[in-house]
């Protein structure tokens, strides 16, 4: 992921959680707000209780792939946090959820089928 595609700041990561609106399922929890940019801007959030660095590393890493697979409006901060469950989940659960949450949120970009 771009560094101009990621969430660093903790100033950003704080208006996040603080004026985002939240959605989650059993794996993750996640935030959205706009950012009035032309780009998506994804932070990842993986507690220590989750388990040992190689176990968040796997799961920011198949999180990451799952936003990327994903067609997406642009504009918006995303925030992904995940429970504790997300290790027990393999790559085609967390992608399901991913994708599930991104679609109640209405972030999925729905093109119209093309014509030829």
């Amino acid at each position: 992921m771009r560094k101009d595609r990621s969430l660093t700041n903790p100033r950003d990561f704080a208006a996040l959680r603080n004026y985002g609106r939240s959605w989650s399922d059993r794996f993750i929890v996640m935030v959205v707000r706009p950012n009035f940019l032309d780009n998506n801007r994804i932070g990842l959030s993986v507690s220590k209780k989750i388990g040992k660095a190689v176990v968040r590393n796997r799961i920011r890493r198949r999180l990451r792939e799952a936003m990327r697979q994903l067609n997406l409006r642009g504009g918006w901060d995303i925030l992904l946090i995940a429970r504790k469950e997300s290790p027990k989940a393999d790559f085609q659960t967390l992608k399901s959820s991913v994708s599930t949450l991104c679609g109640r949120a209405r972030l999925v970009n729905i093109s119209p089928p093309r014509i030829e």
